[in-house]
This record gives structure tokens, sequence and C-alpha cells, in this order.
């Protein structure tokens, strides 16, 4: 719909409406659609043509960091940012001004998940495991099965590999594949908007460093992502959660009667049913009615031998080798089942 990405245009525009640094094209409302959206002609180099913007006596190394600064802004200022920064979609003009392009991916981080990536932040900078998993709980992104310890462990040692690292040693686009194994060994299912996140970082770093063989993601990131901790804990953004949580109170007391009131009368009424579901129960029945059988069976395998024996001791009916025909076939057939049966209980390892 590109009704929607003529939005998103605008809503980036005017974001970066008092920065210099960056050109966004002009939407021209009369002649889109959902079909068609017209904008601005940007006429520059492509941010990947090094030796273009060589020629055109443009600086590097600005361009980059400037680069860079436009993602950790949409990112950590604004929550909302271009999900596809490739070298395709990023322009230079003169001055080193930058012009993204093509705005029908983007990002958008909401309240809620932008205070769990502070937490998270915090976590890994404060190195608390006990956090980051509870924050992972909380969010709903792991599963209650997991090894809960060999999770902590596997997030302490990638904690500790950089950790000690000096700042220009670290490279963003290897965190996020160390972290990308983490979240793909323990089944770890992240908020879409988080891997466009991650994505739209490791890209940002991979142009950087093509224009700045030196330059290092994670310091230029550091003063937004400290000032999106701080504001974490701001007097303004504390007074709003408390003010949501107070709505939420409020309301849990206004519809709390009305709840309880119609379970009552559903008691009253005979109408109320419960569903109980245990993980290991369906296993335990299965275990129950296999040892049921079992012993089943060896009631009839008892019963055989017991009548065969009778039979035999009698001596009555046809002989087979001077034993009572129906006797032996009556010892064949327990042997058989008493062989098959301890073959299966053999082969379930339960003996």
């Amino acid at each position: 719909d590109f009704v929607q990405e003529a939005r998103n245009i605008d809503r980036f525009k005017n974001h970066f409406q008092d920065n210099p640094g960056v050109r966004i094209p002009q939407v021209y409302w009369d002649f889109c659609s959902s079909k068609v959206v017209t904008m601005e002609y940007i006429d520059g180099i492509g941010i990947a043509d090094v030796e273009k913007i060589e020629k055109a006596g443009l600086d590097r190394k600005e361009i980059a960091r400037k680069g860079a600064e436009i993602t950790l802004k949409q990112i950590f200022e604004y929550g909302f940012f271009h999900g596809d920064p490739h070298p395709g979609n990023l322009f230079v003009l003169e001055d080193n001004v930058i012009a993204p392009m093509d705005f029908g991916l983007v990002g958008n981080l909401d309240r809620e998940l932008r205070n769990s990536l502070a937490q998270l932040m915090s976590g890994f900078v404060h190195k608390n495991i006990d956090r980051i998993v509870r924050v992972l709980y909380n969010m709903g992104v792991i599963n209650s099965k997991l090894d809960e310890g060999a999770l902590k462990l596997d997030i302490s040692e990638l904690i500790e590999r950089y950790y000690q690292l000096e700042i220009r040693h670290v490279n963003v686009n290897q965190i996020m594949e160390d972290v990308t194994r983490l979240v793909t060994k323990y089944k770890i299912k992240l908020p879409k908007n988080l891997f466009l996140m991650t994505k739209a970082m490791s890209l940002m770093e991979s142009i950087a460093r093509q224009l700045d063989p030196k330059f290092n993601m994670v310091k230029v990131s550091k003063p937004y992502v400290q000032s999106f901790m701080i504001k974490r804990w701001s007097p303004k953004n504390i007074a709003e959660e408390v003010s949501l949580c107070i709505e939420d109170v409020l309301d849990l007391v206004e519809t709390s009667p009305r709840t309880i009131k119609r379970i009552l009368q559903q008691i009253k009424r005979g109408r109320l049913g419960f569903n109980l579901h245990h993980e290991e129960l369906s296993r335990f029945i299965h275990m129950l009615d296999k040892a049921s059988n079992r012993i089943s069976f060896s009631l009839i395998i008892a019963a055989l031998i017991i009548a065969s024996s009778v039979l035999v001791n009698f001596g009555k009916g046809p002989l087979l080798f001077g034993i009572p025909a129906i006797g032996l076939i009556g010892y064949l057939i327990a042997a058989i089942m008493g062989l098959w049966l301890v073959i299966a209980i053999l082969r379930s390892g339960r003996l």
C-alpha cells in the first residue's frame, strides 16, 4: 500500500525536519494512490560507491558517522526506524547530506517493547543474568520448559566474551550473530521489530565500515543507548508508567464485581466447568494402560498354563507324544505369548 509508504515518508520528514544532515524526499499527495507514490526526485551518489564519493570531495568518515547516527536516532529517540537501510536505499548529496529512500519496510518500537529493551540492555551492562531471563519471561518469548540453567550460563558466557574487550575491538555484526545463535538454540521468539532493529544496525555498521574501516558502531551508539536508558527512569516516564498502572487498577476494580457476579451465576446454574490439562498426564495414562495390558496378558498366560496342566493331569482327549493334544496346544500358546511379552518388556527398556 503506497499510501502507507507515503505516510511513513512524511513521518520521517517530520522527525528530521530540523536536521540539515538528512534529506527526506517531499511527497506529492495529489499524485499518490494505493498503487502509486510520487515523491521529490533525489539526485545523489550511492552510499556504497566509495570511488564516486571521493571524487566528489565528500568526507567518507563523516558520512559513515552520520549514517550510523541517523539509524540510532530513529531507533532510540523516535522508536520508528527504516527497516531496510541497505546501500541501494541510501544516497549521499552535497555537504555529506544523507538521503534515505524506500520507506515501505519500517519498524516500530512501542512503549512496552522499548521498556523491555531498556531492561535487557541494563541487564547486559550490569551483567545481571537473572534480570535478562526475567524480562524474556515477561515478554513471553521463551518456553517455560527450556533449561533455564543452561540459558543463564550461555548468556553469562556471551556477556563475558565482550565485557573485557576495548570498544574498538567490539563488532556489532559479531554480537548480532552470537545473539541470533542463542535465540535459535533456545527457540526464543523475539518480536519482529526487534529483529528488524538488529538488521538495520548491522546493515548500517557494514556500510559505515566500507566508508571508514576504523569506524566503531559501539562507540557511536554509546551516548544514544545511555540516553535511552536514562529516559527509562526519568520522572516523566515514571509518572506515565504510574499513571498507566493506576488506570489498569481502576479498570480491574470496575470490572471485577461484574466478572465475579457472572461466575457466581454460572455456579448457581450448574454451568461452570473446568478444563484441566497436565503435560505429563497423557504420558502417565499411556504407561498405566500399557501396564494394565501386560498384567491382563500375564493373567491369560497363567490361565492357559493352569488349564493345560489340568487337562494333562486328567489325560483325556486325543494324545500327541503320549500327552493330551489340547493341553499341549495350550502350553504352546502360553509359551508363545510369554515369549512375546518378555521381548516387549526388554525392548521397552523397563524390566
